[in-house]
């Protein structure tokens, strides 16, 4: 088939994009949402777990809290990008 990953490609963008519209859909109607955060914070309170220590640090607001997470995960990627070229580098 000379056209067989055109094909290929196309439909799982259909369905990506069906998969897509029904989420938008189903978030518009009101459906209620938790992430799984939530959802396993809920199950660990229930179960009347206490922790054993407290945080070292808190941030102080949520923005800052998504920039340390973009920080980290920026160095996880410059971390894996360094190994893999390296590695590519090592090979030739």
């Amino acid at each position: 088939m000379k056209y067989r990953w055109e094909i290929i490609t196309v439909a799982v963008l259909v369905a990506m994009a069906i998969l897509m519209f029904s989420q938008h859909v189903q978030f518009q109607a009101g459906e209620p949402r938790e992430g799984t955060d939530e959802i396993a914070a809920d199950a660990i309170r229930s179960s009347g777990y206490t922790p054993w220590m407290d945080p070292l640090w808190q941030p102080p607001n949520k923005e800052s809290e998504l920039l340390l997470f973009g920080v980290q995960a920026a160095i996880g990627i410059a971390v894996i990008g360094y190994v893999v070229r390296h590695y590519r580098a090592r090979r030739e």
